[in-house]
């Protein structure tokens, strides 16, 4: 009778385990962490930066999927044109000024960037400022990463 209970015992802790998330920001290249940020699945991931010849602001907006890769869901910019994907994924409208394309739900298994100062790069979570341009290194290739712990 008592194995069975400590068999019970544990399917039921095994089963009401949760997974913790977690983002990390590191170098691409030499692995170098430069941050690592707990994440509960609703937590919402916003990347604002300026377009680079348009000197306008950009957004994307990301949360964690059920199988713990960083999906895409919206995107907010203020003009149309090279560099921007395809017409017609998800839902396009017009709100305060912003191109909006949301209901994308693209998934990723890390998001990757060449980080430059000069294009304001700033990571949200919730809408609370996570990481500020400033904070990671100048013309190097960056990279996020979702990783999952018990």
């Amino acid at each position: 009778m008592k194995p069975f209970l400590l068999l019970l015992c544990c399917i039921l802790l095994a089963g009401s385990a949760q997974t913790t998330l977690f983002i990390e920001i590191r170098h691409a290249i030499t692995k170098e962490t430069f941050t690592i940020q707990q994440l509960s699945e609703d937590d919402e991931l916003k990347l604002s930066w300026i377009h680079s010849v348009e000197k306008t602001p950009w957004e994307e907006y990301f949360t964690i999927n059920k199988r713990g890769k960083l999906t895409l869901n919206k995107t907010r910019f203020q003009s149309f044109g090279a560099g921007v994907s395809p017409y017609g994924r998800g839902t396009t409208s017009i709100e305060d000024g912003y191109i909006v394309l949301s209901e994308l739900n693209e998934s990723f298994d890390s998001y990757r960037w060449f980080h430059s100062h000069d294009a304001s790069f700033t990571w949200y979570v919730n809408e609370n400022l996570w990481i500020h341009t400033q904070q990671l290194p100048h013309h190097e290739s960056i990279e996020l990463l979702v990783h999952h712990r018990l």
